[in-house]
């Protein structure tokens, strides 16, 4: 038989073989008596001068204390049942089952009745109830282990205008009922855990309901757990119902529902406060709702410790929000949905924590989530650690800086105002934009395999830039500040077999200073351009450069400027690099430009678009985009969308001709781009 509390709150299946080993001991069979009432002021249990005809209540007896008296139990006792509705039942040693009901404060409100316990078990049948009917009771649970049995609950403050208090400084409850404290209008309940103290329940888990306020507190190195076995349905509710108020707060010890929903404002117009603080302290939940119905509402303070959870969301129309103040948010599983839905998300002057680190004993090697929530500003800033990835998409203000300790930031959304820190095995990733400046001893890796990734302000590598090329395009590091690349190593990631395009533009800048210390991948038959059309840092083919400044070479120019690929001397309204493509002189007014013409065959009508490259241009393949209007365009491939492309040799170079299908709209707009290397 156990002689103190547990080591370990996460009981439940040691709980079970204790049942199964305790129930035998209670008496079966046994005719309900009469209820026997403590008559003396105060006096031991076992003295039958104590007892209203000098009879001690047995097995099938309920004792009833109502006189203001206190009782003193120092040996184990069985019963059917205690009531206090005034005065106090101090258990100091023994054993204590009961076959029926235990409740504490059943008189009216004037009246109010205490339960100190520090034996070594108790077990009881039927409900626990501690002030009830506008009564109030108190239950001090300093030691041992106390179990209940399915199918009752422990209520703390049942009824309008009931108080209740259960405070348990030590030991274990076994609740393999449900828990309830402050059910009813103007019930006022508070469950207090402290020191070692642990509690598992096994059904219904509810602080606040039907107008009444109730109260949680988790300190020291207590724990509470709601295992609810095969049963997943019960989920834990604080505040339920119109007029009722829950109030968590765990400043040390644990909360853990990893198996069913925490609902923090549960239903009606309830509201709901939970907050977690200290070192060491943590909650686990499975998914976590601020606010889940009706127009519930919730604020959740994360000050400390460590929340564990599937996804924090709400589903009321009440006001809903989570503050990070300084705790770790841990990620239980991937989610590509993990906040949302929040009235606010605010990152408080403690700042908020992401870690992706699973769960010991995990089969995950990380977890990778996203918050489409918006993240507000409140003076703090955002560290991410761990192996997996965080997704930011929402518009995010928050005003200090942003710390990728390890692991992955993804920007899809904005960075209004944070400056970002990448560390040594940090990598941020991106299509979105950091307003602030960012600085990476680690990995700048633009784009979510293409795409831009936007800085408004400075950014400086001294760890490595990776760029992807997919087919004919690069992803894009912008930096509208400086770009220092000086200590940088440079990688590329190319998805095709080869590389079709004179120029891959990598990343633009406002200034630039040094180049990369190293670019190891760069392939065959092309280099980098740090310079390239003035603040690019460009891959271009070695084939295509130089060919346009061979050509202009051979012009003699008025003036050294008007060799520029851009300019125009004859002012013909054909650039330089044009006139070099189609083999037009560009001192002479009269460009070889493209011709276009509507075109029938066999009762289809189509376009046909054909222009001249020059022999001196056969290095740079040509691009014709189209469209039935100016702002929206189409890159037209051969064999695709009904579109032909064909070329043969001219004199001078070779003659383009596309065709494409006409629009609905019976118009059709075609044009040639060409990219300067």
């Amino acid at each position: 038989m156990m002689k103190g509390p547990l080591p370990s709150f996460h009981a439940s299946a040691p709980a079970a073989v204790l049942a199964a080993s305790l129930i035998p001991l209670l008496p079966s069979g046994v005719a309900q008596a009469a209820p026997i009432e403590w008559s003396a002021g105060t006096g031991d249990f076992s003295t039958a001068g104590n007892w209203s005809g000098g009879v001690i209540p047995t097995g099938g007896d309920t004792a009833v204390l109502g006189n203001g008296g206190t009782i003193q139990v120092t040996s184990d006792q069985t019963l059917a049942g205690l009531e206090a509705s005034e005065g106090t039942v101090s258990y100091l040693a023994g054993q204590f089952f009961l076959n029926g009901p235990l409740r504490i404060g059943t008189g009216s409100t004037q009246q109010s009745a205490t339960l100190d316990y520090n034996g070594p078990f108790t077990m009881a049948t039927a409900e626990v109830s501690i002030g009830e009917a506008g009564s109030t009771g108190m239950l001090t649970f300093n030691n041992g282990f106390m179990m209940k049995t399915p199918g009752s609950s422990i209520v703390i403050a049942k009824g309008a205008g009931s108080n209740g208090s259960l405070t348990q400084i030590s030991g274990f409850l076994q609740c393999q009922g449900g828990l309830v404290v402050a059910s009813g209008d103007d019930a006022s309940g508070i469950y207090d855990m402290g020191g070692t103290s642990a509690m598992v329940i096994g059904q219904t888990l509810v602080i606040g309901a039907e107008g009444g306020d109730g109260t949680l507190a988790i300190s020291g190195s207590a724990g509470l757990t709601k295992d609810p076995g095969s049963d997943p349905s019960t989920f834990a509710a604080f505040g339920s119902g119109d007029g009722s108020t829950a109030t968590v707060t765990v400043s040390g010890g644990r909360f853990i529902n990893p198996s069913t929903d925490t609902r923090i404002g549960t239903s009606g117009n309830a509201t709901a406060t939970w907050t977690i603080s200290g070192e060491g302290t943590e909650n686990v939940f499975k998914d976590l709702y601020l606010g889940y119905q009706d127009s519930a509402s919730a604020t959740f303070n994360l000050d400390g410790g460590v929340v564990r959870a599937n996804s924090i969301h709400s589903g009321s129309s009440g006001t809903s929000i989570l503050n990070l103040n300084g705790g770790v948010l841990l990620p239980a599983s991937d989610n590509s949905d993990f906040i949302s839905g929040l009235t606010e998300v605010n990152v408080l002057p403690g700042g908020a924590i992401i870690d992706t680190t699973p769960t010991a004993g995990s089969e995950a090697a990380s977890h990778e989530i996203t918050i489409p929530q918006d993240l507000l500003d409140g003076g703090g800033g955002l560290t991410i650690r761990g192996p997996g990835l965080v997704v930011l998409a929402g518009t995010c203000s928050y005003s200090g800086g942003t710390l990728v300790e390890s692991g992955g930031l993804v920007v899809t959304g904005t960075l209004g105002s944070s400056d970002v820190t990448v560390g040594d095995f940090g990598e941020i990733r991106g299509t979105g934009t950091i307003a602030g400046s960012l600085q990476a001893s680690g990995t700048v890796w633009p784009g979510v395999n293409l795409g831009t990734l936007g800085v408004g302000g400075d950014t400086t590598i001294t760890g490595y830039l990776t760029t992807d090329i997919i087919g004919g395009e690069a992803a894009v590091l912008a930096t509208g500040g400086q770009l220092d690349i000086s200590a940088a190593t440079h990688y590329l990631f190319i998805q095709d077999e080869q590389l079709d395009q004179p120029v891959y533009v990598l990343a633009t800048y406002g200034t630039l200073v040094g180049e990369f210390l190293d670019s190891p991948l760069v392939p065959d038959g092309y280099e980098i351009d740090y310079a390239y059309e003035g603040n690019k840092i460009a891959l271009v083919s070695t084939a295509a450069s130089g060919v346009y400044d061979d050509w202009a070479a051979g012009i003699a120019w008025a003036d050294p400027g008007d060799a520029l690929p851009d300019g125009d001397p004859d002012h013909d309204g054909v650039a330089n690099f044009l006139e070099f493509y189609t083999g037009s002189n560009p001192l002479a007014a009269g460009s070889a430009l493209p011709v276009g013409s509507l075109m029938e065959d066999g009762g289809s009508n189509f376009f046909r678009f054909t222009f001249k490259q020059a022999t001196a241009a056969a290095t740079l393949p040509p691009e014709v985009e189209y469209g039935d209007n100016l702002a929206d365009w189409e890159t037209a491939a051969d064999g695709v969308d009904g579109v032909t492309m064909t070329h043969g040799p001219v004199t001078g170079g070779e003659l383009w001709t596309v065709d494409i299908p006409t629009a609905p709209t019976g118009r059709i707009f075609a044009r040639l781009k060409v990219t300067v290397p």
